[in-house]
């Protein structure tokens, strides 16, 4: 490979029913990024499709934007710091009870003991099979396959794409997947309402309705990111951090580059 040419990296992903986001990044060897994101329809063409595809072209959503790498982590890195700081306040409020204090997800959680307690804690059951006093990197990992098998299997919840590694290495995007799935049934199953999709919609509309937001469906009403951001700002208010600031007309890029 010539190292003085750029690379490109390309992934694909739906953002809505019938809606693919194709994402282009190329990286320059003189530290410059490019990156394009565009939007096309998998569905036939129809009088609605029509309308949201001159929406989404008015918003010029086929941008390319030059950025420097450290520019696109920073803002990534607040993104992700703002969930941290919620979802450790939400953890900590369980692992009191057993005078446990979470302060970085990514390192805190590397031994497994934690997630145990947590999930301990969470579901009022005990877990067996692990290591107390964990030293090296295997006893480490079965610690935490043994929270995961525990979530998956016993408290029957679905995780995807994370393993005992992405844990232990401190992934946090995969971490903090993993604590807002916990949040949403647990919080959930504290409420005094019914289970299934419409208690979730219902509880999702309890913590939007003071912020002037609504969500019908968990397709449609969640593609512009605003009910995503306001779920999140409600934990804020609750755990008492800081909220994010939107514009009601924020475009779907801009979303999307957050």
């Amino acid at each position: 490979t010539n190292m003085s040419e750029p690379t490109v990296e390309t992934t694909t992903r739906e953002v809505s029913p019938g809606v693919v986001e194709i994402t282009t990044i190329t990286k320059y060897p003189d530290g410059r990024m490019s990156k394009s994101v565009q939007t096309k329809t998998t569905t036939k063409v129809t009088k609605t499709n029509v309308v949201r595809q001159k929406r989404l072209s008015s918003r010029k959503l086929n941008t390319v934007q030059f950025m420097s790498s450290e520019q696109i982590e920073g803002v990534e890195a607040d993104w992700i710091q703002l969930q941290r700081k919620t979802f450790v306040r939400w953890c900590n409020t369980f692992l009191a009870q057993r005078n446990i204090a979470v302060v970085d997800l990514n390192a805190d959680l590397q031994d497994g003991l934690v997630l145990i307690r947590l999930m301990e804690l969470l579901s009022g059951r005990t877990i067996r099979g692990y290591s107390a006093k964990p030293k090296m990197k295997i006893q480490k990992c079965v610690n935490i396959q043994c929270a995961l098998d525990f979530i998956t299997k016993t408290e029957r919840l679905k995780l995807v794409g994370i393993g005992p590694q992405d844990i232990y290495e401190g992934n946090p995007r995969l971490i903090l997947g993993l604590i807002w799935t916990l949040i949403l049934h647990y919080q959930l199953a504290s409420g005094k309402w019914g289970g299934g999709k419409p208690a979730l919609l219902d509880w999702c509309n309890r913590a939007l309705a003071t912020q002037g937001l609504k969500v019908n469906d968990f397709k449609a009403s969640w593609t512009d990111g605003r009910a995503f951001i306001g779920l999140v700002n409600y934990l804020c208010t609750v755990y008492k951090l800081d909220t994010i600031k939107y514009d009601a007309e924020i475009s779907e890029v801009e979303l999307i580059d957050l």
